[in-house]
């Protein structure tokens, strides 16, 4: 697919208008709309990527491609400050998957967040943590993206506890920049609420 070559390449323009003219000859391709969307969102037109995003719903038909879809326009959704709408997409992508992973979840918790729903958003971070892999697995980076969440919603000791063992996990890979960020983080969290 040139639309692919030219996005690979880092030629975003020239990608999207390959896929206009596919698009024009193709209207309902959702391969096409969704490439389209993963281009407008790397030019950071994320309002029209969302339209795309979801075109690419109205025409696709694989259950797991739709939930990626609905991930990817939730997130989104964030970034263009609409948590309701981004709510919306991260919940039908969680009934969608028969087991969500971890980010389906923090995104739906941040939404709450700022949609001042904070009882279903600390349910959302304890489901998100239930969704990660066993410890020595886990992405430190989702581990503190959870770890963040907590705090945010001032559950300091679970947010200590994840962002520990984050930190753990960047020990094991001699990773010293990961552990002292963590450790500079946790010692904010404490001064923080000492502050408070």
């Amino acid at each position: 697919n040139l639309a692919q070559v030219y996005s690979f390449n880092g030629q975003t323009d020239g990608a999207i208008r390959v896929l206009g003219n596919a698009l024009s000859l193709h209207p309902t391709s959702s391969l096409a709309h969704r490439l389209m969307a993963e281009s407008l969102e790397k030019k950071d037109q994320l309002e029209e990527a969302v339209q795309h995003y979801r075109l690419a719903l109205q025409y696709g038909r694989q259950d797991a491609d739709r939930a990626a879809l609905r991930i990817k326009t939730g997130a989104l959704l964030m970034q263009l400050k609409r948590p309701q709408q981004a709510a919306e997409e991260f919940q039908v992508a969680l009934r969608m998957l028969p087991q969500p992973a971890a980010d389906i979840w923090l995104g739906l918790a941040q939404a709450q967040i700022q949609l001042g729903e904070l009882e279903a958003a600390l349910d959302s971070t304890n489901a998100a943590e239930a969704a990660l892999p066993p410890s020595e697995k886990a992405s430190p980076e989702v581990l503190m993206a959870i770890a963040q969440t907590y705090q945010d919603l001032g559950q300091f000791d679970d947010a200590e506890r994840l962002a520990k063992q984050a930190a753990a996990i960047y020990r094991q890979d001699n990773n010293a920049e990961g552990v002292q960020a963590v450790e500079r983080l946790i010692e904010s969290w404490r001064t923080n609420s000492q502050a408070e």
